[in-house]
C-alpha cells in the first residue's frame, strides 16, 4: 500500500523547489531510490506531477494547472508589481521622495502578503488533491 505521507512530502518538496531529479529528491526526503521512484510514478500517473525526460535522466515538477489560485490573487500580485516598479522609477528620478518611500515600503508589504496568500491557496488545493488520492 502506498505511503500517503511520502506522497505529501514529495509534493511539498516540489512545491518549494520547482523541479528536482530523483537523486536530489531521494536525498532531501531521506528515503531510498526505489521507494521514491515508485511514488513519483504513481503521482505522475494521477497527473499530480509532470516528468520531463532529459538526455541524462528526468526531472520532476508539480503540475501547477491543478493548483490554480483565484484570479483576485493574480490581479493583486500584478498590480503590486507594477506599483513596485513605478515606485523604483520614481525614486531614481528623485520625485516625491518621502511619499514614494512610503509607497515603496507598502508595496513590499503588499507583495509579501499576496505571495503568502498564493502559497496558502496552492497548499490548500494540494492538500485537497492529496486527500482525494485515497
Amino acid at each position: 500500500m502506498p505511503d500517503k505521507n511520502l506522497d505529501r512530502k514529495i509534493v511539498e518538496v516540489l512545491l518549494n523547489h520547482s523541479r528536482m531529479t530523483l537523486p536530489k529528491l531521494t536525498k532531501v526526503l531521506g528515503s531510498n531510490v526505489g521507494t521514491v521512484d515508485y511514488h513519483l510514478k504513481k503521482l505522475a500517473e494521477k497527473g499530480i506531477i509532470i516528468v520531463e525526460k532529459k538526455k541524462y535522466g528526468s526531472t520532476y515538477r508539480l503540475n501547477l494547472d491543478l493548483v490554480k489560485v483565484s484570479k483576485t490573487v493574480i490581479f493583486q500580485l500584478a498590480f503590486s508589481l507594477v506599483a513596485f516598479l513605478i515606485g523604483i522609477i520614481m525614486l531614481f528620478q528623485f520625485r516625491f521622495f518621502i511619499a514614494l518611500a512610503c509607497f515603496f515600503a507598502s508595496s513590499i508589504t503588499g507583495l509579501y502578503s499576496i505571495v503568502s496568500e498564493y502559497r496558502r491557496q496552492a497548499r490548500e488545493k494540494l492538500n485537497m488533491l492529496l486527500e482525494s488520492l485515497s
